[in-house]
């Protein structure tokens, strides 16, 4: 009994891998989008914590926690060494110096999964951007300067319902990652010399920490509260 030998043919062949390419061309922009999203929730749940942290901090002390500089772009500051300082703050941590007792209640104000200290970082391991009202370094009860506002900042891409430069913040905190690209920040500093255009793409992708609505032709957020 003679067996019939089935092959692909050429053609057939070709015509498999071209489907294959063009299912891996549809599938792929919905999964990225996919993993966008969920970094950007994942994102948005690190600030709320962060936030939920800093306000349990000051209720418990009196006064909120030492800040970082505010423009970790400026290559004249020590952001990330501030930043470090400042995450400790939420891990029950008591350094050896005055400068890292600044948790006296031995709190857990903040869950963080990795095991480095002083280590918070968003989905694109960037550290998040942290502006306190009164945001100098007060290490006493009185509340003397905390108004419930962030005055004289300007974060590049944020606009008020009226489409201007938000100068005042009606927020006593403010949160925000720089998102995939790991670009923009505070003021201009962040990029000297670029265009309002490239300013505006630096921080298109920005997560914050207060209700905005993004567009995406201006590439501008607009404070919505």
């Amino acid at each position: 009994m003679n067996r019939i030998k089935s092959y692909f043919t050429l053609v057939e062949l070709l015509v498999v891998i071209g489907i294959i390419i063009i299912l891996a061309g549809i599938l792929l922009p919905v999964t990225q989008s996919a993993l966008k999203k969920a970094d950007n929730t994942k994102a948005l749940s690190q600030i709320k914590a962060l936030e939920s942290a800093i306000v349990q901090y000051k209720n418990d002390m009196g006064y909120y926690p030492r800040t970082p500089d505010k423009d970790p772009d400026t290559s004249s500051n020590n952001y990330q060494t501030e930043y470090v300082d400042f995450i400790k703050d939420f891990q029950n941590y008591v350094g050896d110096d005055d400068k890292n007792k600044h948790n006296s209640r031995d709190t857990k104000y903040l869950d963080i999964q990795s095991n480095i200290l002083g280590e918070f970082k968003d989905p694109w391991d960037n550290d998040f951007i942290v502006v306190l009202d009164n945001g100098d370094d007060v290490y006493d009860s009185e509340d003397e300067g905390y108004d419930g506002v962030i005055d004289k900042l300007y974060i590049e891409g944020v606009y008020d319902k009226n489409d201007d430069k938000v100068d005042d913040y009606y927020y006593s905190i403010i949160i925000f990652s720089l998102g995939a690209d790991g670009k923009g920040g505070i003021g201009t500093s962040s990029s000297v010399g670029a265009t309002e255009e490239k300013r505006l793409e630096n921080n298109a992708d920005n997560i914050y920490s207060f209700p905005n609505s993004y567009n995406k032709k201006d590439k501008k957020h607009t404070i919505t509260k």
